[in-house]
């Protein structure tokens, strides 16, 4: 059996759609599309249950839900037992070198390459293309750049990101 800390969130059912057992998924970033074959786990009652998604059966409603037709659901009735369920992808399915969804890096610990252990990565935001993390440090909400170039690890193995800090950020 699948566990959450061998999986990634990537959103969560908000309601059904339609009376074929459609559901919309609601994600903070795009839903990886290149997964959509793989399956996908729904947290039912605390544990991970595997589902595939039908042929055909993601499509973008706008920037951030998609509407997703599960296998083997095929009325509203049985969708709405989905509904305010959280949906996750398993980590092996990543490489380090994926483009993924940033909301993945959420509860990922940053670490300062100098300044070492800084905290858990709370929140990711897009200012119009600067991504930005918000860590808790020293009791105070710490905004992070990121930018490739101050990247220096990234690993989804142990959910650790180290990043060149730019001098005194965390004095703000």
């Amino acid at each position: 059996m699948i566990k959450k800390e061998d999986c990634f969130l990537i959103g969560e059912f908000v309601k059904t759609h339609g009376l074929q057992g459609d559901l919309v998924l609601s994600v903070e970033n795009d839903f990886p599309e290149e997964y959509e074959e793989e399956s996908i786990f729904i947290d039912i009652d605390g544990g991970l249950v595997p589902f595939f998604i039908s042929t055909d059966g993601l499509r973008t409603r706008n920037h951030s839900t998609y509407i997703i037709k599960l296998d083997g659901i095929e009325s509203e009735e049985k969708a709405s037992r989905f509904v305010k369920s959280q949906v996750y992808l398993d980590k092996s399915l990543f490489s380090e070198e994926d483009n993924l969804s940033l909301n993945i890096l959420e509860g990922f610990t940053l670490y300062g390459e100098k300044e070492g252990e800084v905290g858990l990565i709370s929140r990711i935001d897009d200012f119009s293309g600067n991504i930005v993390l918000t860590v808790e440090y020293n009791s105070n909400e710490v905004m992070i750049p990121l930018i490739e170039e101050r990247l220096v690890e990234l690993d989804y193995d142990t959910n650790k990101i180290v990043i060149d800090l730019p001098e005194g950020i965390l004095d703000l």
